[in-house]
Order: structure tokens, then sequence, then C-alpha cells
């Protein structure tokens, strides 16, 4: 009687361990898939506030100290022509040292891609990263994966290029080439027409 508890007991926990145990193995997988995206996100949000402060020439990218007057000087005049593809090479760098030191998966394929949109107004910095999500076990790649596509984690931040001295510049051009334009030009004329009596008015209450 005995003996057959027992195998009944072996029996048991034959079929209901593997169960238990790729449910457990599953869950920490997702909880690693949740701290590596959450990582991802935090590096990436602090890599577009850099990116947008070493642009405008406010702090070194690699170390994120304070740059001095003599280093912003010897930029040159037209250090906006070359910063940005000096500094799209620097995020690649940057992101994939921090996702080694961070992430718990290291040695997935990391995708990261720099855009800088430019809207003469402001211009934009938007930074995408995409990596592969692997595990060992190839069971739970395949439970893990959507319709047996590679499960990747993808986060993107933006941050916005507050350059004054650019947009300044840029403000004036379009105010130099609205002369060229009738329909602007006359409504330029009105407008400074209205602030010139409302001057007027102004001065004969003195």
């Amino acid at each position: 009687m005995n003996n057959k508890i027992d195998g009944s007991l072996t029996v048991e926990a034959a079929l209901v361990f593997p169960i238990v145990f790729f449910a457990v193995l599953c869950l920490i997988y997702i909880g690693i898939y949740l701290h590596d995206v959450t990582c991802m996100k935090a590096i990436v949000n602090e890599t577009a506030d850099r990116y947008e402060l070493a642009y405008v020439g406010k702090i070194d990218f690699d170390t994120g100290k304070v740059l001095s007057n003599d280093s912003r000087l010897n930029r040159g005049l037209y250090w906006r022509f070359t910063s940005g593809n000096i500094l799209r090479d620097n995020v690649k760098t940057y992101v994939t040292n921090q996702m080694k030191k961070q992430l718990i998966l290291k040695d997935d394929k990391i995708n990261v891609n720099t855009e800088v949109t430019n809207s003469i107004i402001k211009k934009k910095v938007t930074i995408t990263v995409n990596k592969d999500f692997n595990t060992p076990i190839n069971v739970i790649n395949k439970i893990l994966s959507i319709n047996n596509r590679q499960l990747t984690m993808c986060v993107s931040s933006k941050a916005v290029i507050n350059d004054q001295a650019e947009l300044i510049r840029n403000v004036d051009l379009l105010d130099d080439m609205s002369d060229y334009i009738p329909s602007i030009n006359k409504a330029k004329n009105k407008y400074k027409d209205k602030v010139n009596g409302i001057v007027d008015f102004f001065r004969k209450l003195q």
C-alpha cells in the first residue's frame, strides 16, 4: 500500500514539476524583460537630454562636464554643420556602453537610431533603440514570441534642442525673406502701422 502511494506521488511530481518549472522560468524572464525595458527607457531619456546640451555646446557629451568658454570658442564658426554626425556616433557608443553596464541580458543585438528634425523655428532630436530579447531556452523564446516573430524591446525619447542663437538667426532670415512676398509684406506693414498708432496714442497722453 505504501509503495503504491509513493509511486503515485512520484508520478504526480513528474507531471506537475515541469509545468511549475516553466511557469516560474517564464515569470523570471518577464521580470527581466520589464527590468531591461525600464533601464533602456532611462538610458535613452538621459541620452536625449545629454545630446541637446552637447549640441548647443553647454557640455561635453562623453564626460557630461560643462564646457569652458575657451572650449566653446574653439569649435569654430560652422560647428553646427559637423557636430550632428559626430554626436550620432557618440550616442551609439554611449547607449551601447550604458546598456552593457545596466541590463541583465547584455549580449543581444542593439540598434540605435538618432534623428534630428529641423523646422527652422526649433530642432528636435529623437533617439530610438531596438534590442532583441532572447532567452537561453528556445521553448521560452517561442512562448514569448508573437506570431513567430522575434520579440524585441523598443524605446524612444525626444528632446527639443534649445539653440537660442540659431533661433534668432532663423527668425531674422524669415523676416528678411518675407519682404519679397507681397502678401506677407503687406500684412507686416499693416501690423507696423497699428503698432505705431498705439505708440502715438500713448505719447499724446503724456
